[in-house]
């Protein structure tokens, strides 16, 4: 299974739950015409500025939105190279299992718990063995049984030019691995408002199979752009800035209009 295949890499996808301070508004109902809209942490924005600086896969992308997500464990192996292509906020933070989301009632973060958690990681370098056996197990396939929907498992008859082939102990050439810590990100009802996560996908699959140098010319999508995250003293000056200036900009409109209007009827009585 994939834990027995991203072990001996160092990866673990962990069975928990990413919420992020940096995340979208949702819609919740509290009854019969009663809707209300709220920050929902489980609803990440993941931003190019947590994204990493020298892996071509995510140019040009600047954000798109993961839903009830877990993270990635990383414990790095001698000989390998990672790369934490795309991680969480610095504000971010996991649950373990129960789940508590509701929105009225998610428990903080702790400082423990606080810090970037990684969504998708790259390992390349020479992969150790995943498998301790010493003989090519047998291949099989499921075949349909006559007459019947049943299916049944029978052998498939060996390749005769493939007979006596070694296991190789090691590797002989440099691999790689990108791994998604979720696969619903990209399904048609995520891609509805935002396919910037279709084209992230879309590169990792061109960079594993063709290499990076087409990926800079994909052809345009729709994205989105997030506001880089303010500080306390911004988001404070851009509220009394939403309140106060189109005001004084109609007052100060008025207050023109009234002096010219003025100066014309002193003119006309001159």
């Amino acid at each position: 299974n994939a834990k027995t295949i991203l072990a001996p890499l160092g990866l673990t996808v962990e069975s928990n739950l990413l919420l992020d301070t940096l995340s979208e508004l949702a819609n919740f109902s509290e009854g019969p015409g009663r809707f209300y809209f709220l920050q929902f942490p489980p609803f990440i924005r993941l931003v190019a500025e947590n994204f990493s600086l020298t892996n071509p896969i995510v140019t040009k992308i600047q954000s798109f939105v993961v839903r009830f997500v877990s993270g990635i464990a990383v414990e790095q192996k001698d000989g390998l190279t990672y790369d934490r292509i795309v991680s969480t906020s610095p504000t971010s933070w996991s649950q373990n299992y129960p789940f508590q989301v509701n929105p009225t009632s998610l428990p903080p973060a702790t400082p423990e718990q606080s810090g970037p958690k990684p969504f998708v990681v790259s390992v390349r370098g020479l992969f150790p063995r995943i498998s301790s056996a010493e003989t090519v197990p047998p291949l099989q396939q499921w075949v349909k049984k006559d007459a019947t929907e049943d299916y049944e498992l029978k052998p498939v008859t060996p390749d005769e030019k493939k007979k006596g082939r070694e296991i190789l102990k090691e590797a002989k050439a440099e691999s790689q691995i990108v791994l998604f810590a979720d696969s619903d990100f990209i399904t048609d009802q995520a891609l509805q408002a935002d396919q910037a996560a279709l084209v992230l996908f879309l590169n990792t699959v061109d960079s594993l199979i063709l290499g990076d140098t087409l990926i800079g010319i994909r052809s345009k999508s729709l994205g989105t752009v997030a506001i880089r995250t303010l500080e306390n003293s911004e988001k404070t000056l851009m509220k009394f800035l939403g309140i106060l200036l189109v005001p004084i900009l109609l007052s100060g409109y008025g207050v023109m209009r009234l002096w010219l209007r003025r100066k014309e009827e002193r003119m006309l009585k001159l």
